[in-house]
């Protein structure tokens, strides 16, 4: 089921204007486990995650930065 989440998140970014992978595999796997698919959390969860990256200078985000953005928003 993650894999539609996966699909989601990268609609997002497209419309955004992003066409780079930036999501690891494992970080998708890990926003979906936080998330349970629900789409405002993932909304907020892979919000927090593009920040973080930003202020770290990361060009990829891996299931770390999800687990900080998770601490960050208390989910």
């Amino acid at each position: 089921m993650w894999v539609v989440m996966e699909d989601y998140c990268l609609s997002l970014l497209k419309t955004a204007g992003c066409h780079e992978e930036i999501f690891s595999p494992q970080a998708f796997e890990a926003i979906y486990a936080t998330t349970n698919g629900l789409p405002r959390l993932i909304n907020n969860l892979v919000t927090a995650c593009l920040i973080l990256a930003a202020g770290e200078k990361k060009t990829v985000i891996d299931q770390e930065i999800v687990y900080q953005a998770q601490k960050e928003l208390e989910i």
